[in-house]
């Protein structure tokens, strides 16, 4: 990834934090096919959020992001999917 893509992410993270309300921001570690145990495009676990890079659009990777946070979020406030409305 560029490092002009990669100042586009980071906007976007302190964007979507600023939006969900997250502060602080979560860690969000970038990793390459070879690196991505769970077979998935992103996973949060704790504090850490997990997202996979390798042959994807910086749009595709922002979406996995924005969608990681918001189960960021959810978890930091104890709210569980049977409690959020459809």
């Amino acid at each position: 990834m560029s490092s002009t893509q990669m100042n586009h992410i980071n906007k976007f993270v302190q964007l979507a934090c600023r939006e969900l309300n997250i502060n602080p921001a979560p860690k969000i570690k970038f990793v390459g096919s070879s690196e991505n145990k769970m077979n998935a495009f992103g996973h949060t676990k704790g504090k850490e959020i997990t997202v996979r890079v390798t042959n994807r659009h910086p749009v595709d990777i922002m979406r996995t992001i924005a969608h990681e946070l918001v189960h960021y979020r959810n978890n930091t406030k104890g709210i569980k999917l049977s409690d959020q409305s459809a």
